[in-house]
């Protein structure tokens, strides 16, 4: 794998993590406020509910009326103020009630929390309930809310938000691998001059006009280059000045070595006169002269 693509890969990663955490906060957060702000308007909608309740039945009843107008007065005044959600209860009998269930059966007023959720039938129902004190006793005034159209809001958020993600996700990668891989582009110049170099290439230079540290690099790398060319040049230069050098040498030692050689054969095999031995020890010692003079001279030359 390139390093661009490990990068990338890296990033995406991180990218993918940052996005879920993120989200799974959002998504919490959200849920959580959602819901309680319907549990608070529930709780306001029953404490209205209450309040306006006990208000007019106060103003109405009067302790001399009989217990079938109280009733009367009673269920009247909890109508002009109740809806569908609404339920009043006294002594455990239902009087006026918008819903199927009976609310007393799950959330008991005397007690706290005056405020419950649970689920019926699949569907979320949140149960808000106080008592109410009137001059014929205690009623348990109760508001009723199907709460389930909250949670499929969450529900539908939760994936409206998820696909909004991914598809961020799906860009951010994108343009991550299209990122890195455009600032990692001068690292393969820089390897592929390397590379050229390497095989013998000594005048290829790395084309980057970066004004970072990549940029700082290949104008390192060049500048060895030229340091690499110029050292190979040089080397090249004096391997053939050596070569012409010893070819020079070999043919001056090449001269006088062929002539001790004729005389030395010479004077083994012929018959030659006093005279002409004399003559032919002369030349020998004469090319030896000139072999020793040569040898000292490439001795102060070394």
């Amino acid at each position: 794998m390139k390093l661009w693509q490990k990068t990338s890969l890296i990033c995406i990663v991180v990218l993918i993590a940052i996005v879920i955490l993120c989200s799974s906060v959002f998504l919490l957060y959200t849920k959580n406020s959602i819901l309680s702000l319907t549990y608070e308007q529930t709780a306001a909608r029953q404490k209205n509910l209450a309040n306006s309740f006990k208000e007019m039945a106060d103003y109405y009843l009067q302790d001399s009326d009989s217990a079938a107008m109280k009733y009367t007065l009673t269920t009247y005044c909890f109508s002009q103020f109740a809806d569908d959600s609404s339920v009043l209860i006294k002594d455990g009998e239902i009087i006026y009630s918008g819903v199927t269930i009976d609310p007393s059966e799950i959330l008991d007023v005397q007690q706290p929390p005056n405020q419950v959720e649970t689920k019926i039938d699949g569907r979320n129902i949140l149960i808000s309930g106080s008592q109410v004190m009137l001059n014929d006793g205690a009623y348990s005034v109760y508001v009723v809310d199907d709460i389930s159209v909250v949670y499929q809001s969450v529900s539908r958020t939760f994936w409206i938000f998820t696909l909004v993600s991914i598809a961020g996700v799906l860009l951010g990668a994108v343009l991550i691998a299209l990122s890195v891989r455009h600032s990692t582009r001068p690292l393969s110049v820089l390897a592929g001059a390397a590379k050229q170099i390497a095989d013998g290439g000594y005048q290829m230079r790395a084309n980057v006009l970066t004004k970072d540290e990549v940029g700082a690099l290949a104008g390192d790398f060049n500048r060895m280059a030229e340091a690499v060319e110029k050292q190979i040049t040089d080397l090249t230069e004096t391997n053939e000045r050596q070569r012409f050098f010893i070819s020079g040498v070999t043919h001056e030692f090449k001269t006088p070595l062929t002539a001790l050689l004729l005389h030395s054969r010479m004077l083994r095999r012929a018959n030659l006169s006093e005279q002409q031995k004399d003559k032919s020890l002369e030349h020998i010692e004469n090319q030896c002269a000139w072999l020793e003079r040569l040898v000292q001279t490439l001795l102060k030359l070394f």
